[in-house]
């Protein structure tokens, strides 16, 4: 994933899915649509990626899928 980061020019997108899928499927609490987090902390006026840094968890199959969904096979 570190590599994705530094060298996937769509990782950005690929972030944001994955903090949009934690914001709606969180550990714990009430799920909610990530606008509406972001609305609460600063007014919604910074990016998700500087206002959450969730937990990465590889034995959350949806995590997976969103977090390696442009890797090849080769790139495993």
């Amino acid at each position: 994933m570190i590599c994705q980061q530094v060298f996937d020019p769509e990782f950005s997108r690929t972030w944001a899915a994955y903090l949009e899928h934690h914001s709606r499927n969180p550990a714990e609490g009430r799920g909610r649509p990530l606008p509406e987090r972001l609305a609460e902390v600063g007014g919604g006026a910074l990016p998700a990626d500087r206002v959450f840094h969730p937990m990465t968890d590889l034995r959350d199959e949806q995590s997976v899928k969103l977090l390696l969904r442009g890797e090849t096979v080769q790139d495993r």
